[in-house]
This record gives structure tokens, sequence and C-alpha cells, in this order.
């Protein structure tokens, strides 16, 4: 049984003990009025007695008063009687004045007796009606305090139950309105979370049609998947995609939402690191490396990326060191071989340069990237034929490369072959070209025009 049931048990047994207080008031109520009556039949009665006594002397009034008729009759009589009456009739007489006398004498104490009974009588009746009003005013009182004491202590005992149930049902009131305002909340996370998932679902299908598309479309599709699910993913693709379309504020922008999400999502440093290195802020760039290495030690790309910007900077010693690190991560990342080259070739360590450009095309056979840049370092070893081999791979590999082309010219302007030259630099400008490359090669082109020029001058 739980509180509540006890206290309205409770209150059920205290109301029993009042009804119980009242039928026990209420006999003595009656008895009292049952004595009450009683005394006022003796007080009828004593009444009646008096009543009686009255008409009693009235009668003994009555007697008396005949008896002094006849006493003045006989008085009459003795004055009128001579002395020669004969003695028969004065003894008559003389009798009938004894007897007169005697019955005076009785009626008087009798009237007497009957005075003194009415007398007690009326003492009698008004001790009674002292008692009938002592008692009246004994049972007043006795009434009075009972009620007085079950009008304080009834309701304080009720008043005192009643609290304790107001009380135990505020309590458990309030703990329901906790459980209702519980269950709310668990019925609104519910909501929401289905809510929640159907958006994420729809984000998540955007996210996946983006992942497979390029620029504007990729964008327009992170842009729907981050409009309805935002996520940290959505932000760097999305950034990654503008990123690659040159719009490099909006990249940084992306990159930094991702952070803000989570601040230690190293894959947002790395990205926004390569975006800072495609803009030239190198040192923006090694710091988000730096970041990116400090939350994920084991992430070869962050190394590679770091040794590439340190290389840009013309810190040849770090470069080598990122690079090497990146092959102890992970021996199946080629392209280290080839950065390598590029750090040794840079720092004219030409020994070492071809070490790691021929590791890297035993690797990567069918990269021209490989075959393009161990050309020059053929050059500068002055071992043209090889140079000519790998820039004649390079453009077999990838024919609609204009750099390969340029590379080439730069080999036959080497061995003052300007007419091949002047046609490598042609062919690379029908390429469409970047616009340091167009640059480039127009430079190159009237150079060659010049030589060829001046040759035929001679």
């Amino acid at each position: 049984m739980n509180n509540n049931d006890s206290a309205i048990k409770g209150i059920i047994n205290l109301r029993w003990v009042v009804f119980i207080i009242a039928v026990i008031f209420g006999s003595a109520i009656c008895f009292s009025l049952f004595s009450l009556n009683m005394q006022r039949k003796a007080f009828e009665e004593n009444n009646k007695a008096i009543s009686r006594l009255q008409d009693h002397i009235e009668t003994i009034s009555d007697a008396n008063c005949q008896l002094i008729v006849e006493l003045k009759q006989l008085d009459v009589l003795l004055t009128g009687t001579d002395t020669i009456t004969s003695n028969n009739k004065l003894q008559q007489k003389i009798d009938s004045l004894e007897r007169v006398t005697y019955y005076y004498a009785v009626s008087n104490q009798l009237k007497a007796l009957n005075e003194s009974t009415i007398a007690q009588t009326r003492i009698d009746n008004q001790k009674l009606y002292d008692d009938y009003l002592t008692h009246i005013n004994t049972m007043l009182a006795v009434f009075g305090v009972l009620i007085a004491i079950i009008s304080i202590f009834v309701p304080y005992l009720i008043n005192k139950k009643t609290d304790d149930v107001i009380k135990e049902h505020e309590k458990r009131l309030s703990a329901h309105e906790r459980h209702q305002e519980e269950i709310k909340n668990i019925i609104q996370n519910i909501a929401n979370d289905a809510e929640k998932s159907a958006n994420k679902a729809l984000a998540y299908s955007l996210f996946t049609q983006a992942t497979g598309e390029y620029g504007n479309r990729a964008i327009d599709l992170y842009t729907q998947a981050i409009e309805i699910f935002p996520t940290k993913d959505a932000f760097i693709n999305r950034g990654n995609a503008y990123s690659k379309k040159r719009r490099f504020d909006l990249a940084i922008i992306d990159y930094n939402n991702a952070i803000e999400m989570d601040s230690d999502y190293a894959d947002a440093y790395y990205n926004r690191g390569n975006t800072y290195y495609r803009m030239h802020e190198y040192n923006k760039a090694i710091l988000d490396f730096n970041k990116s290495i400090a939350l994920d030690g084991d992430d070869a790309e962050s190394y590679i990326s770091r040794g590439a910007t340190y290389l840009r900077k013309g810190i040849y010693e770090k470069a080598i060191d990122d690079f090497k690190m990146t092959l102890e991560l992970d021996l199946d990342y080629y392209e280290a071989y080839c950065n390598l080259g590029d750090a040794f070739f840079a720092k004219g360590d030409y020994d070492n340069a071809l070490v790691y450009y021929t590791k890297f095309i035993e690797k990567r056979p069918k990269d021209a990237y490989a075959y393009n840049n161990r050309g020059y370092v053929y050059i500068d070893t002055n071992e043209f034929d090889l140079a000519r081999a790998d820039f004649d791979r390079a453009i077999e590999l990838c024919p609609d490369n204009p750099e390969y082309f340029d590379s080439r010219a730069d080999l036959f302007i080497v061995l003052k072959e300007y007419e091949k030259a002047l046609e490598d630099v042609k062919i690379g400008l029908s390429l469409k070209p970047s616009e340091d490359l167009h640059e480039l090669l127009m430079k190159k082109k009237k150079q060659c025009e010049e030589m060829l020029k001046s040759k035929e001058m001679k």
C-alpha cells in the first residue's frame, strides 16, 4: 500500500473516531434530557400536591367558618337560656360546645400542617428548580467544552491529515509532472532524432552524389547537404571543391567551419594547409600541417605535404626529413620517392636525385612526371641522350600536357636545336597551358625565333 492510500485510510479511521465520540456525546445528552424530564415530572407532581393542599386548606377554612357560625349560635343560645332551663338542654349545649371546640382545634392543626406541607413543598420545588437549572448549566458547560474540544482537536487532526495528504499529493503530483516532462522530452528527443535521422539520410544521399561529381555540380550538392544537415566532412569536401576551382577564400571559410565544429579534426587542418600551399602562403600552410601532425602523428600525407612546403621555401633538409618520415609511415607512398628526387635535385645532389627518381619510376613506370624531372637531372649532368629519352617517354605517356613539350624544348635549346625547340613550344601553346606557362612559352618562342633569325643572318 502506498503512502497516499495510508493517508486516506487514516482519515477514514479518524472519521470513525469522530462518529463514536458523537454517539457517546449524543447518548449523554439523551440521558441528561431523560433525567431532566423526570425532574420536570416530579416538579409537576409537587405542584399538583400543592394545589390539592390548597384546596384542602380552603375546605378547612370553610369548615372553620361554619364552626364560627355555630359558636356564634351557641353563644346566642347561652345568652338566651335562663337558669331555669332544664339540665338536659344545658348538657347538650355543653357537649356541642366541646365538640365544636375540638373540631376547631383539629382544623387549626390541619391548616397549620397543610401550610407547613405547602411551604416544604415549595422549598422542595425551589430546590428541584435550582437543581434543574444547575444541571442544565452543567450540561451546557460540558456540552460547550466538548464542542470546543471537538471544534479544535478534530479539525486539527483532520487538517493535519489533510495537510499530509495534500503534501503527499503535491509530491506525487510534482513527481508526476517531472515524469510527464521527462516523457515529453523523450518524445521530443525521439521526434528530433527521427527528423535528424531523416535529414541526415537525405544529406548523406546528397553527400554521396556530390562525391562522384566535380566542379559546380559537386559544390551545389554539398551546399544542399549542408543546408539540411551540416557536418564537418561536408564542409571539408565543399572546401576541397572550392579549392579545385581556385576559389580559395570560400574554401578557407569551409575549413574554418569544420574546425569550429571539431577543433581536433586533423583533416580540416590538413586540407586548409594544402589550400594555403596553393595560395603560396607557405608559413600558414606549415602551421596547419604542424597541427595536423600533432593531432595525428601517423598521417603520412601531412608529412609529405609539409615536406613539399619546406621544399618550396628552400628548406631542403627539413623537406627531405619529412619525405623520409612519409616512407617510414607508409612504404607504399611512392610519391615520396619522387619528392625526395625533387629535394635532392634542388639541393644539387644529382646522384641521390637520380636514385629516388629511378626508384619512383620502378614503382610507377607509367608516371610521366618522374621521367620529366629525371630528364632535367640528365641535362644538368650532360647526359643529353638519357634526357631526350626521358622527355620523349613523358610525352608518350601524357601527350596532352604542355609542360612536357616545354621540358623537351629546354633540352633542344641547350642543344641549340632551335627549330625543334620552336616546334615543341608551338605544340605546348596549342594545348592551352596555364597563364604562367603560356607566358614562359611565349618568351621561349621569341628566343627561338630570334636565334633562328640570327643563325640565318650568319
